[in-house]
């Protein structure tokens, strides 16, 4: 079986579950029985989550928010785990989450194979945050309430050893003597300031009431679970239907041969020429759907009550947050209320004696026990990863642990001085040996994966691109050096144009998962197609099978473990192969389906494209040539395979020749948000904009993008479009996913991320002038929004746009002989100018045009110009894969 072992069905009749899910489930539910119990389902979530994550002044920050937050979770489960087994978390999936394989080696002694358990860098798994704030469990019924102070106690205790950590180190680095008034005074504020957090909400719905001792489901029970659910119905406007409203339900109850008229009975369809009959009766199994969606309803409740103690903050607030009171000691207590350009001259804070420790911050920084707490999280746990691996200094030695967002945007910048420092010439030479002599002496920085991968064992080059960064971050009043700006006239002199100084945040969330986890019949696809064709064929054949083969596949148990299956291949193994393997990128989080990461920016739409490609396992055929590097790439890929067949197809994710990886597959589809900024620019109102974005992409119908790019200079440009592929039927004007016909049908569109990365790459050729946007832009200006304001048919308003681009794009420089002298091929008889006008005419068409999602046209010419205007600042020296060589999209 090799490497499709692990996606084994469990049922050949069913296949779409694997058998390893069935068995968990199965041991889950007989661990309760074991106990003399019934199984009951837990549902934890642990916050506030965006609130903390965001209040982050560097990437640092917000890597340690999202990581410290994933850490909690792990410890929040741990207890269940340790007490019952990881098979009954039913979400998310434990399989291979790192937090979890040091556990199952360290404490219960599996000798396990991790690949990467030596590594002595951040690239190691055990710095993703791969798990989510929330949890669901099959738990023992009568043990539900043990279980969460278990849990709660869990948490409390690995966030109260951080915090003594914490103090003590804080103390050691500022010189204080290890006291135990000044200890104990910290520590106070410390948990002062962590009151509430991380608070834990849950819910806990038992089996037991629609349980009738056996297999069958109890009348009472079973009538009072609907009335509960409709109760929620009636004061939730816009909830999902119920389960209990499912076409699937409805048909068993309306074909059983009711025992009870209170509750479903035995239900049956047969053969009418042999009277041969197919009976079913219903368990208290088959009402998951409707108790995981009762437990989601009370922890909404839970959720929607907020503790609120009043505390009292004097003086002046914490430099990051600016909600808490900056940490002092005893002594200090009086300079709170001194102003931050007074405390020098006053008596020295504590925070002024850490100016020296790079751990703690930037010079002057007075931080509350919270954000002080971020601070610390990289150095602490490197040092438990040391200590998992079995000592301390390595990782002690771990001085950098995210890309600092100056790096990221010189990583296009640092790849192309390694490219380039064997074939110098003399006077470049000379650039080359100043920065070498300038960066002696520099502590390296952390690097995206791939160039640090790059970079091994290349000595001089490898010494000098970890340290420019470094250099070239130092600040003197925000302001360069006289240094730095003669190392940016050297790099200037190597690179022949100015470094980089943009790079680029993604944030993608899964569309509708809370339908997909519940089995929503919107999203789910009818049991025909769900079953093996023999099975599907036979039952068709019987008294009243049709009806059930065109019901929607219901929810369950071991549909909700493949998607939470689905989710953690995703964030474990897909997403950094995708982000940092195929791109300069650093994944910051991502937690099943949804993701932050920073990419380069040339690496920006490639990446966006690939992303959402792999989150459902498919890639639109239509765009092939237009995206072709990408191609390539997944070509070189399948060659290293030694395989036949696509990397990326039919729900799956081809990483490796013994590695096939189960995704979400074309139905589900991820909306995405991405901004690109100056890495000077404040990280908090980039994030801000980065959500903006994300919301704007989940508010053009879903399936969509939006980038948005913040200029150094002020002003914004943006662009949003759906992605053109996936999803399901009636979904817009996206090519929705059929699995025979996918292929064939995409093969005819263009999607508007393909168009945009042509236009991108066309604009940056040698010889095509970037003037062509703007003239098309005042021309746009003037033109009718849609036909109907222009009083046209389509097709004559279509000619008339793309006769307008085609002659602008032409007037600058957008020949067939001008891509042919840069090296790209171009069939003589066609005119590059025409062909692009047409894709991006077809494809604003599209987008604006009225459809099931909504009524009315929108505006072709503002559509268009926000394409153009991105385009355009990505194509500009440098950022396009015709400047640098490597990156996608050519």
């Amino acid at each position: 079986m090799g490497h499709l072992w692990r996606l084994l069905p469990a049922d050949s009749r069913v296949p779409d579950h694997s058998i390893w899910e069935h068995l968990a489930l199965t041991s889950a539910i007989a661990t309760s029985f074991a106990t003399g119990n019934v199984p009951a389902l837990l549902h934890v979530s642990l916050g506030p989550v965006q609130s903390f994550i965001e209040q982050a002044r560097t990437l640092s920050d917000l890597w340690a928010g999202s990581h410290l937050l994933s850490y909690l979770a792990w410890y929040a489960v741990k207890p269940i785990a340790e007490a019952f087994g990881p098979d009954v978390v039913i979400y998310p999936s434990l399989w291979g989450v790192p937090l979890v394989d040091v556990w199952l080696q360290n404490e219960k002694g599996i000798p396990l194979e991790l690949p990467w358990w030596e590594m002595q860098s951040d690239a190691n798994p055990l710095f993703r945050a791969a798990l989510p704030n929330v949890f669901v469990a099959l738990v023992p019924e009568k043990e539900g309430n043990a279980v969460l102070h278990r849990v709660q106690a869990s948490v409390a205790k690995a966030l109260d050893e951080i915090v003594q950590a914490m103090v003590q180190r804080l103390l050691e680095d500022a010189g204080e003597p290890l006291s135990e008034e000044k200890t104990n005074y910290l520590a106070v504020q410390v948990k002062e300031h962590l009151e509430g957090f991380p608070e834990l909400k849950y819910a806990l719905v038992p089996f037991s009431p629609i349980t009738n001792g056996g297999e069958s489901i109890n009348p009472e029970g079973y009538q009072r679970l609907k009335e509960l659910i409709g109760k929620f119905r009636e004061i939730q406007e816009g909830k999902p239907s119920s389960f209990l409203d499912h076409p699937f339900w409805k048909v068993l109850e309306d074909k059983l041969e009711k025992k009870d008229s209170r509750c479903p009975g035995e239900w049956a369809i047969s053969d009418v020429n042999t009277g041969f009959s197919v009976r079913y009766q219903p368990n208290p199994g088959s009402l998951y759907p409707a108790l995981r969606e009762l437990a989601d309803d009370y922890l909404a409740m839970a959720k929607s009550v907020r503790d609120f103690n009043p505390q009292v903050h004097e003086g002046f607030r914490c430099d990051l947050c600016g909600e808490r009171q900056w940490l002092s000691l005893p002594e200090e207590e009086h300079t709170r209320g001194v102003p931050p350009g007074k405390r020098r001259s006053a008596n020295k804070t504590i925070w002024l004696r850490l100016e020296d420790k790079p751990i703690w911050g930037r010079k002057g920084e007075h931080l509350c026990g919270r954000c002080a707490l971020k601070r610390f999280w990289p150095a602490y746990f490197s040092e438990q990863v040391a200590r998992w691996q079995g000592g301390e200094e390595a990782g002690r030695r771990m001085h950098r642990f995210v890309v600092s967002t100056h790096t990221m945007a010189l990583a296009r910048d640092l790849q192309a001085l390694e490219e380039r420092w064997s074939k110098l010439d003399s006077e470049q030479k000379r650039a080359w040996e100043a920065i070498v002599q300038a960066t002696e002496g520099v502590s390296p920085v952390a690097l995206p994966r791939s160039l640090a991968v790059e970079l091994q064992g290349k000595g001089e080059v490898e010494r000098l691109v970890r340290r420019l960064p470094a250099l070239l971050e130092e600040r003197e009043e925000e302001k360069p050096s006289e240094r730095q700006r003669e190392i940016l006239r050297q790099m200037t002199s190597l690179l022949g144009r100015s470094p980089e100084r943009y790079y680029a945040l993604i944030l993608m969330d899964g569309d509708r998962m809370g339908q997909w986890v519940s089995g929503d019949p919107q999203v789910m696809i009818p049991l025909k197609k769900c079953w093996h064709s023999k099975l599907a064929n036979y039952v068709q054949g019987l008294q009243g099978g049709l009806d059930l083969l065109n019901c929607p596949r219901p929810g369950s148990a071991s549909h909700h473990q493949a998607l939470s299956g689905a989710l953690n291949t995703f964030a474990l193994q897909v997403a950094p192969w995708v982000v940092e393997e195929l791109f300069l990128g650093r994944l910051i989080y991502c937690g099943g389906d949804d993701l932050l990461a920073m990419v380069s920016v040339d690496d920006l739409l490639p990446c966006m494209f690939m992303l959402r490609c792999a989150f459902s396992g498919i890639f639109p055929t239509g765009d092939r040539n237009a995206v072709w590097s990408l191609y390539e790439q997944l070509k070189a890929i399948q060659d290293e395979m030694g395989a036949e067949g696509d990397v990326i197809a039919r729900g799956y994710v081809r990483k490796g020749k013994s590695s096939i990886l189960r995704v979400m597959g074309g139905r589900a589809t991820a909306s995405m948000g991405a901004v690109v900024a100056h890495h000077m620019s404040p990280l908090s109102s980039v994030l801000r904009q980065l959500r903006a974005a994300e919301k704007a992409a989940k508010s053009n119908g879903r399936n969509s993008f939006s980038i948005r790019i913040l200029k150094r200079a002020g002003g914004a440009l943006s662009y949003t479009a759906r992605w053109g592929f996936g999803g399901i039927n009636g979904s817009g004007p996206d090519v929705p996913y059929d699995p025979e016909n996918f292929k064939s049908y995409s093969a005819r569109e263009r999607s508007p991320m393909s168009a945009l990365f042509e236009l991108r790459d066309a604009l940056a050729i040698p010889g095509v002038s970037r003037r062509a946007v703007y003239n098309a832009l005042v021309w746009l200006n003037g033109m009718p929004p849609n036909p109907e304001a222009g009083k046209l048919e389509p097709e004559e308003y279509q000619r008339m746009l793309e006769d307008l681009l085609a002659y602008q794009f032409k007037r600058q420089g957008m020949r067939s002989e001008t891509f042919r002298k840069a090296g790209i091929h171009w069939e003589a008889n066609e005119d590059p100018a025409t062909r692009i006008a047409h894709t991006l005419v077809n494809v604003a068409l599209g987008q604006c045009r009225p459809h099931t999602d909504r009524d009315g046209w929108r505006s072709v010419t503002e559509h268009l110009s926000h394409m153009l205007q991105v385009a355009e600042f990505l194509a500009r020296e440098g950022r396009a894969l015709g400047n640098s060589g490597k990156g996608g999209g050519q």
